[in-house]
Formats: structure tokens, C-alpha cells, sequence
């Protein structure tokens, strides 16, 4: 059988097909590909049996006197989720016989055919008649090293029948790509939050830690963070919500709009119709980047509020009655305030217009009442503007008082 030309291929750094299942919200989010560069390469004779080629500047061979090693990186996908992975090569010229690819031992500059490292396991066999691409699917060899965190892999190229005289030759430059389709899940929501604020009213009244909503449709708002690029850019990542009564059964699921950031936050406007005035609910939520997901949260609990104080406050000063002239300078007198019929009254915001005008918000203790210290420095009229905030901060009708200080 007569010897045929040597057939040279070159390395394709694009991406390949795999299989995932994404988000059904979310389809054809991109993966993050790496790709593996080659690290050091080597081949040996039989006939040139003790020689090393390590690093070579000649041609790279593939027959039946000869075999290929190349060391290739992959560090990128160091425990990572492999979706799939693909060693290929290109030639262009010629035909070739089939070659089988083998996960190897470690290759050195003593490397020779009398050295050779251990076949480990035969990866695949492929032909290279009929296409310009020889490839060779290795994602089961690459989720185990990424499993290990083994940071390179080794592979061998040898003739599949070591009996034919056809040859299958590399370029030195020209070398094996190793490109790999991976995942890591995304990291667990942070910053959980109900925007624009927890029971929140205007400054400056501060927020009413109560956990109340004045609103059946309040916005959910966590932190998203993954840190994988897919294509240009940054992976796709979106946050999963759902929400049921406090230890009850689920009432709904939603995910929030995608956004192609390493870190975003994710909000979602629970739906008119689903929460009701009064309930107690509890919320979580999970990232999502189409092919894992981070943990879910934990529940955190609210209620919905969305029925103001419907009376005006009732304001008492034994000290300094309404409409009266009254107590005089640095004479203390405490105003009392009270909820006059109004139910879940929190506080009160008021305004105190006097020399030394007073914005402030007061809690109210557990009967509603609260009181507020006045010591006048000055004499002459005082106004106070007085309202009720419930649980979920929102302010009742507003009430006006009088008084004067001689």
C-alpha cells in the first residue's frame, strides 16, 4: 500500500451544540464557553524511539509510526456544571484514516515512544472523510476534572488500526481546541427588600418597622449575583419569587425581567387580585440564569395594610389647652395625642409651629396614645398639625391645634 500525504488541520474556536434545558420564562440563554488553550504538546517516533519532541517546531503526526500528546487547560470550569465539551481539530487537505482520542498521564520534556504516558481511556474514534472538522466529545472526561478540580487534561491522539500506513499529521501551530460549554449557579439573593421602602412615609418620619404594606401590590426586590459571561457580556440572570399566607400553600410564582449584569437587583410587582387587606403573607425568592438555580431564600413575612386611619386625631394639653393663653415660657406641658376612634394607629407625625419649629414623628404606645414634651421658648401663638400613620405609615386626616403661650 502506497504511502498517502500527510494531511495538516487546524484548530476551530467556535462554539458547539449542547443540551440544557432553560428557563421556561427565559429561553436561549446563552452559556458561558470557555476554551481551553493548548499548554504544551509533544509527539513520539517509533522511529526515532528514545527522541523527544517536546515542543516541537515540526510537524505534529498522527499514524502509524507516530502519536500525538497535548496538555490543554481547564482551569475556566474548575467545579462547574459541564454541558458540554468538544476537542476538535481542522484540516484541510487530504484524506486520513480514523483516530482514536485517549485521556492520558501527564506528558514532560522526557516523553519519547519508549516513555510514553499511560492510555488511560479512549475517549472516541473519528474519521475525518467527509468533513474539514475532526471532533471528538469529551464533556464526561471534562465533568470529571471539573468534579476533581483538576486544572488541565491531557489527551493522546494514536492511529485506530496502528496496521495502516495512512497518516494523520498536524501543524505544529495549528493545535487541538478544547471548547467547553459550562455553568455555575448563580449566588443566593441578598438585600431582600419591599421597595420603595418598608412602611415608609414622607421625611421626616422615619420608616415604621411594623412589616406592614400600604399597598396589595407591593414590589418584591432582592439582590442577583452571577458571576459566569456568556458571549460579550455578562450571563442573563433573573430572580424567581413566590408568595403564599404565612405557613400556607403557595399563591403565586413569577420571575422578574432578565438582565445580562454580573450583579442586579430583581424586582417583582405581586399581581392586583392576589393579597387581600388585613392578610399576613410571606415571601422568597431564587436566582436564575437558564440553565441552574441559586437556593431559595428564606420566607420573609409582611402584611398589607391598605385602609388608612379614617379619624383625625384627638389632641389633650391640661398645660396648654386649645384656643387658650396659657402656661408661659419654660413651663412644660404635655400634649397628648390619641387615636380617636381610629383602628392600628403606629404614631403620629407632627408639625409644631412655634419659634423653633419641630417636624417630628412620635410611636404610639399600645392603647394608640402617644405624647409629646412641649417646653415654649418663647411666647405668643402655636399651631400643632397632627396626623395619624398606621402600621403600614399611612397617615390619616389631619388635625389642627391652637394654642397660645403668655
Amino acid at each position: 500500500m502506497s504511502r498517502l500525504a500527510r494531511t495538516a488541520v487546524a484548530v476551530t474556536m467556535t462554539a458547539f451544540a449542547f443540551t440544557a434545558v432553560p428557563s421556561a420564562a427565559h429561553a436561549d440563554p446563552l452559556p458561558p464557553i470557555f476554551v481551553g488553550a493548548k499548554q504544551a504538546w509533544t509527539y513520539v517516533s517509533l522511529t526515532r524511539p528514545r527522541q523527544s519532541f517536546w515542543n516541537s517546531t515540526e510537524d505534529a503526526r498522527v499514524g502509524r509510526f507516530d502519536r500525538a500528546f497535548f496538555r490543554l487547560d481547564t482551569s475556566g470550569v474548575t467545579g462547574a456544571r459541564i454541558l458540554d465539551a468538544a476537542l476538535y481539530v481542522q484540516r484541510n487537505a487530504g484524506e486520513c484514516t480514523p483516530v482514536e482520542l485517549w485521556l492520558t498521564g501527564e506528558i514532560t520534556e522526557s516523553t519519547t515512544w519508549l516513555r510514553q504516558p499511560s492510555w488511560i481511556e479512549k475517549l472516541g474514534v473519528s474519521s475525518c472523510s467527509g468533513t474539514t472538522t475532526v471532533t471528538w466529545k469529551v464533556a464526561a472526561a471534562v465533568t470529571k476534572a471539573a468534579a476533581a478540580g483538576t486544572r488541565h487534561l491531557t489527551f493522546g491522539l494514536r492511529a485506530a488500526d496502528p496496521r495502516d500506513v495512512q497518516e494523520f499529521e498536524m501543524h505544529k501551530y495549528l493545535s487541538p481546541g478544547l471548547s467547553i460549554s459550562f455553568n455555575n449557579p448563580p449566588a443566593k439573593p441578598a438585600g431582600m427588600r419591599i421597595e420603595p421602602g418598608d412602611n415608609c412615609y414622607f421625611w421626616p418620619a422615619p420608616c415604621v418597622p411594623t412589616g406592614y404594606q400600604p399597598t396589595a401590590t407591593p414590589t418584591l426586590a432582592a439582590d442577583m449575583s452571577d458571576g459566569d459571561t456568556a458571549g460579550t457580556g455578562p450571563q442573563q440572570i433573573w430572580g424567581r419569587f413566590q408568595w403564599r399566607p404565612v405557613g400556607g400553600e403557595l399563591l403565586g410564582e413569577a420571575t422578574s425581567e432578565p438582565s445580562s449584569q454580573h450583579h442586579v437587583p430583581a424586582r417583582l410587582t405581586v399581581p392586583e387580585g392576589g393579597l387581600a387587606d388585613g392578610g399576613r403573607y410571606e415571601w422568597r425568592v431564587r436566582s436564575e440564569d437558564g440553565f441552574d438555580t441559586s437556593g431559595w431564600s428564606e420566607w420573609a413575612a409582611f402584611g398589607v395594610d391598605t385602609t388608612p386611619p379614617g379619624h383625625e386625631p384627638s389632641v389633650t394639653s391640661d398645660t396648654y389647652p386649645e384656643e387658650e393663653w396659657s402656661g408661659g415660657v419654660g413651663v412644660r406641658g404635655d400634649i397628648v395625642l390619641a387615636p380617636n376612634g381610629a383602628d392600628e394607629v403606629a404614631g403620629y407625625f407632627y408639625t409644631l409651629y412655634s419659634s423653633d419649629p419641630t417636624y417630628a414623628y412620635v410611636p404610639a404606645a399600645a392603647d394608640g396614645t402617644a405624647v409629646i414634651p412641649f417646653t415654649p421658648s418663647a411666647a405668643g401663638p402655636h399651631r400643632l398639625e397632627v396626623k395619624s400613620v398606621d402600621r403600614a405609615g399611612s397617615p390619616g386626616p389631619e388635625r389642627t391645634y391652637l394654642f397660645y403661650v403668655r
